[in-house]
């Protein structure tokens, strides 16, 4: 079956954008099969689902408009933004949060009003993203709260990433560090907004209206997209962008539960030939 078939038999697509479509954001080059994934994408009900939380979406929007990728803010769907579904379900508004993370996070909150952001008084959630400015004293603060029955939901999951940030260019520590210390220390297991939970699928269904059949989750990860997509139950394209042997897919994959089929494409192009992967 050609790709173009199979996403032609599906109601719903869920993608990431990172990897998937483009290389990375602040780079602004798309992959050249992404433009033929376009034209086939015009008609169909989708959301991007993606874990890049450090810029915000309206950020991610207008980087995707320079690169001829027209997606309104409103179709992408990030741990922050599922962070504060989370929020809206569970507690009474206004919801008082501490927020750890960079300029992207705090303005994707800004967008709901029944938010306050504090750092001085007892809150209701701790939101832990990526900060690579982050100090003790928010640290420390985070640990108090959370002792004190706090919430911590994580934007993201990633221990460490390669970034820049001024003339700083290298390995960075990233949330899901500190997220397990502050996990340590408080004996409090987190809550994670960003792939592969499944909340966070959860949150893409919900969207689109549909259910967990009729969608397909297309991505590049095989440990965020591929793993959370099979073991919540969604079928799941693994761009192969890497060219990773089937053997070597198979022993990545050796511990997740499979729930749906796994298909593989070496590339968005429309008349690529999908392969369902047993394992």
């Amino acid at each position: 079956m050609l790709l173009r078939d199979f996403i032609s038999s599906k109601k719903g697509l869920l993608i990431d954008i990172e990897g998937t479509l483009i290389s990375e954001i602040e780079y602004e080059k798309a992959f050249p099969d992404t433009y033929l994934f376009l034209k086939i994408l015009k008609q169909k009900n989708f959301l991007l689902l993606t874990n890049l939380a450090r810029k915000s979406r309206k950020y991610v929007s207008r980087k995707l408009s320079s690169m001829k990728i027209n997606v309104p803010h409103t179709k992408i769907i990030n741990p922050t933004i599922v962070a504060a579904i989370i929020l809206e379900e569970k507690y009474e508004k206004p919801v008082k949060v501490f927020l750890i993370g960079e300029n992207g996070h705090l303005e994707d909150l800004l967008e709901f009003a029944w938010i306050e952001l504090t750092d001085h008084e007892k809150v209701n959630a701790v939101l832990l993203g990526a900060s690579r400015n982050i100090t003790y004293q928010q640290l420390n603060f985070a640990f108090r709260q959370i002792l004190r029955g706090a919430d911590l939901i994580v934007l993201g999951g990633e221990t460490w990433s390669l970034g820049k940030i001024y003339d700083d260019e290298g390995e960075f520590l990233m949330e899901g560090a500190f997220a397990a210390a502050l996990e340590a220390a408080t004996g409090i297991k987190a809550i994670r907004a960003g792939k592969p939970s499944e909340i966070f699928f959860e949150v893409g269904l919900k969207k689109l209206g549909l259910d967990k059949h009729e969608v397909v989750m297309i991505g590049d990860s095989l440990q965020t997209d591929v793993t959370g997509a099979l073991s919540y139950g969604i079928d799941v394209i693994y761009v192969n962008r890497k060219s990773r042997s089937d053997e070597e897919i198979i022993k990545k994959l050796a511990n997740v539960k499979k729930k749906s089929t796994l298909y593989i494409v070496n590339s968005l192009n429309p008349s690529e030939v999908l392969k369902a992967l047993d394992f």
